[in-house]
């Protein structure tokens, strides 16, 4: 067979699908420039990547993530300073993602290793859950649990 016949049928249609590509992609640029200038618009862009969350706000927010997890949950703790209530609504609700079979992990700061309250935290959940900890030479405790239906 003649190789300008071979070419003809391998390149014609790798340059067509190209084309089709740049054409895509250019209607995606045009998409995401409309959607970029809503956003700076928005009080989202002048808050930036973090929002400051304070008082009950936390909780309801909390209560929606975790609630809404289905693979893994990715936390850091504070230092210390968690009431016994706070601590046991987040136990019923992380236990609660771990029996739906979310993997959990979570960092602590050093000082929740003296914490009896948080102590009593990774009892209740590593109950529910296998669970490995590893306290590492930093100022930070890693715990992770997996929950069992996944």
């Amino acid at each position: 067979m003649e190789p300008s016949t071979v070419q003809a049928n391998v390149v014609t249609p790798m340059t067509q699908r190209g084309a089709a590509l740049l054409t895509e992609s250019s209607q995606w640029a045009t998409a995401f420039s409309g959607l970029s200038q809503t956003w700076r618009r928005s009080d989202q862009a002048s808050r930036g990547l973090f929002s400051e969350l304070r008082g009950s706000a936390i909780e309801s927010f909390l209560e929606s993530v975790v609630g809404d997890a289905e693979y893994e949950l990715l936390t850091a703790q504070p230092q210390t300073g968690r009431d016994a209530p706070s601590i046991q609504a987040a136990a019923v609700r992380d236990i609660a993602a771990l029996e739906r079979g979310v993997k959990m992990r979570t960092l602590y700061q050093h000082s929740a290793r003296r914490s009896s309250i948080t102590h009593k935290y990774v009892a209740a959940v590593t109950q529910r859950g296998p669970r490995s900890a590893r306290w590492t030479s930093s100022s930070t405790v890693s715990s992770s649990w997996t929950g069992g239906s996944r």
